[in-house]
C-alpha cells in the first residue's frame, strides 16, 4: 500500500509538473509573439527613418539650389540695374508660397550727371 501512495503521490507530482510546464510554453508562446511585433514594428520604424532622412536630404538639396538661383537672380537684377541706371530703393523679403518664391523689389531711375550739373546751377 504505501508503495501504491507513493505511486499516486508521484504521478500526481508529475501531472502538476506537466501542468507547469504547459502553462511556461504558453507564456513563451505569447512572448515569441510578442517579440515578433515588436520586430516588426522596429522595422517599420527603421524604413520609416530612413525614407524622412531621405527626405531631409532631398529638402536641403533643394533649398541648396532655391538659394543659388536666388543669388544668380540678385546679381542679374543688380547688373541690369547698373546698366540701366537704377537705384534699388527696396527689396521685400522673399516668400515661398507653394513652390514659387518671389520677391518685390523697388528701383528708382538715378539722375544723370548733367541732371545733376543743372539742378545744382538753380
Amino acid at each position: 500500500e504505501e508503495a501504491m501512495a507513493a505511486l499516486v503521490a508521484e504521478r500526481s507530482e508529475v501531472g502538476r509538473l506537466n501542468e507547469l510546464l504547459a502553462a511556461q510554453h504558453l507564456v513563451v508562446k505569447e512572448q515569441e509573439k510578442t517579440i515578433s511585433a515588436h520586430h516588426e514594428l522596429l522595422v517599420t520604424l527603421k524604413v520609416e527613418l530612413v525614407d524622412k532622412s531621405e527626405k531631409t536630404e532631398q529638402l536641403k538639396r533643394q533649398v541648396g539650389l532655391m538659394e543659388k538661383a536666388q543669388l544668380r537672380e540678385k546679381a542679374a537684377i543688380m547688373e541690369t540695374m547698373q546698366n540701366q541706371n537704377l537705384s534699388l530703393i527696396h527689396i521685400s523679403e522673399p516668400t515661398r508660397l507653394l513652390s514659387i518664391s518671389y520677391a518685390v523689389f523697388c528701383l528708382k531711375k538715378k539722375k544723370r550727371e548733367d541732371e545733376n550739373n543743372y539742378d545744382d546751377r538753380k
